[in-house]
């Protein structure tokens, strides 16, 4: 739960002084990141906050959500999002 959150709160300080490429990146990192940990952990307790239902549903939506969210991030020109710098 500590990295989910800390990875979205991460995701949200980019994505608002950095740009919002960015910040989608980081939350689609923060994503797969958690389903790489729900399937590295070995029960679910170990898993907490991230563990939803089975274990590999929650593996397939994090990284379902993650990988949609890079693609969607990646397809769009970065130009036309805007950056701060």
């Amino acid at each position: 739960m500590l990295f989910a959150g800390v990875g979205v709160t991460i995701a949200t300080l980019l994505g608002t002084f950095i740009s919002a490429y960015v910040g989608a990146l980081a939350l689609s990192a923060t994503m797969i990141g958690a389903g790489i940990w729900r399937a590295w952990a070995p029960k679910a307790t170990r898993a907490a906050g991230i563990a939803v239902r089975s274990k590999w549903f929650d593996i397939a939506v994090y990284w379902g959500f993650g990988i949609a969210i890079a693609i969607l991030t990646l397809s769009y020109p970065e130009a036309l999002v805007g950056r701060w710098a």
